[in-house]
């Protein structure tokens, strides 16, 4: 009864879907969602995974959790993502805007790249167990 914010903790599987910033061309990832939660603080990383291999890691920097009166959850979040030289992703910045309802997530996000992209995102609750890895 302390905390304003229901526990949302946990591993999340999921996929975004996005225009490629090179070509501009409809593509998407798979990822993997990890909230830690505790009193005091929340952190989220997530994961990413093209057709063949892991991709990125975003960690969040700065995060805002609201609750409306009807108890819907958002999560505000700028996070940082160490890119991948090896396949062409540049390190960059981005906000992520979620959505929790239940055990589902859904919201989109923007980065700082150039030219800048931006996607969509859904997933949904499958573990309290956390891999740290995609």
């Amino acid at each position: 009864w302390l905390f304003l914010i229901d526990d949302i903790s946990g591993r999340y599987k999921g996929e975004i879907i996005f225009n490629h910033y090179q070509d501009n061309a409809r593509d998407s990832r798979e990822f993997f969602l990890e909230i830690e939660q505790s009193g005091s603080e929340i952190k989220l990383t997530a994961y990413f995974k093209n057709s063949l291999e892991s991709t990125s890691k975003s960690v969040s920097r700065s995060i805002n959790i609201t609750k409306d009166n009807f108890g819907n959850i958002s999560i505000f979040m700028n996070y940082f993502n160490s890119g991948n030289p090896v396949i062409g992703i540049p390190e960059h910045h981005g906000t992520n805007i979620l959505h929790v309802k239940n055990t589902k997530l859904d919201g989109s996000y923007y980065t700082d790249k150039e030219p800048q992209t931006k996607g969509l995102m859904k997933g949904k609750f499958i573990s309290k167990k956390l891999k740290k890895s995609f």
